[in-house]
C-alpha cells in the first residue's frame, strides 16, 4: 500500500487547519478558509458543483479490490468482529 498519500492527505489537511486558525488571529473571521468557502458559493454557484463533484468523486463506492487489495477477506472479517462486539451483549 502507498504510503506517500495517506501523508499528503494529512498534511494538507493540517497546513490548512493551521493557516486558518492564523489567518483568523491575524485578520478576523472575515478572511477564513470558511467565511471564504461560502463567500464563493454565493458568489460562484459553479464553485459549489465543482466542490461537490469532487468529494462525491472521492467519497464515492469503489470496488473492494481497488480500495484494499488483497486484503479484501481480512476487512471483511474485521468488519464481522466489530458487528459481533457491537451487537451481541456480553456480561
Amino acid at each position: 500500500m502507498n504510503k506517500i498519500t495517506p501523508w499528503f492527505i494529512i498534511s494538507v489537511i493540517v497546513i490548512i487547519g493551521v493557516y486558518d486558525f492564523w489567518i483568523i488571529e491575524e485578520q478576523g473571521k472575515i478572511e477564513s478558509v470558511s467565511a471564504t468557502i461560502i463567500r464563493w458559493s454565493h458568489e460562484y454557484p459553479s464553485f459549489t458543483f465543482l466542490l461537490g463533484f469532487t468529494f462525491g468523486h472521492l467519497f464515492w463506492r469503489m470496488k473492494d479490490k481497488d480500495v484494499y487489495g488483497e486484503k479484501k477477506w481480512f476487512h471483511l472479517a474485521y468488519q464481522l468482529k466489530l458487528f459481533y462486539k457491537l451487537t451481541i451483549k456480553q456480561d
